[in-house]
């Protein structure tokens, strides 16, 4: 079972639109199986956090990614900076983050800080429900693995994917190289 930082990638030919091709970062689960929660990183919008959310105004429009098909009224923070930077956020791995304040969030951007590579905005989530999320693991759904922090703050889409699967063991060599449709091989 993953455990929180650590990545599900998707099989080259998932039937599921909504995960095609994904790399999502797990946020919340539990080794027995239980309820869990995670965020699609490579899944970039062709918008920025200004066009969603029409009251917020941070220097430079940050790109936004589809974190899941569930609760598109959600912003999800992934970030490097911590909860001295970001108060209130939740740790997923070493030099990984989740949530935390908004204000500071936005306080951090219009001081100058910098948001490529360290912070990505992302709308929706992924869950699953009990026992859901085990038998997506048996049936070769996804494959568990990691990727260096930077690597998840700084690719996105096909790329990242790539990356993930290239990081797993050598049983995951032939995802590599399938094409994105499979009637096109």
């Amino acid at each position: 079972m993953p455990r929180p930082g650590s990545l599900l990638i998707a099989r080259p030919f998932l039937e599921d639109s909504n995960f095609t091709r994904s790399v999502v970062l797990m946020v919340d689960c539990d080794a027995e199986g239980g309820e869990a929660l995670g965020v699609i990183l490579n899944r970039l919008l062709d918008l920025g956090i200004n066009d969603a959310l029409k009251e917020v105004d941070l220097p430079g429009n940050p790109p936004l990614n589809l974190g899941g098909p569930v609760g598109h009224d959600r912003l999800v923070l992934v970030h490097t900076l911590g909860d001295d930077i970001i108060p209130d956020s939740i740790a997923v791995g070493e030099g990984l983050w989740v949530g935390g304040d908004f204000e500071a969030v936005k306080d951090y951007i219009r001081g100058g800080g910098e948001t490529e590579g360290c912070i990505k905005f992302t709308v929706g989530y992924a869950g699953w429900s009990e026992g859901q999320l085990r038998k997506e693991l048996d049936e070769g759904t996804w494959a568990v693995g990691h990727l260096p922090v930077e690597d998840l703050m700084l690719a996105d889409g096909p790329e990242m994917w790539k990356k993930a699967v290239g990081a797993l063991d050598a049983r995951y060599e032939l995802w590599k190289r399938l094409p994105l449709k499979a009637g096109l091989n």
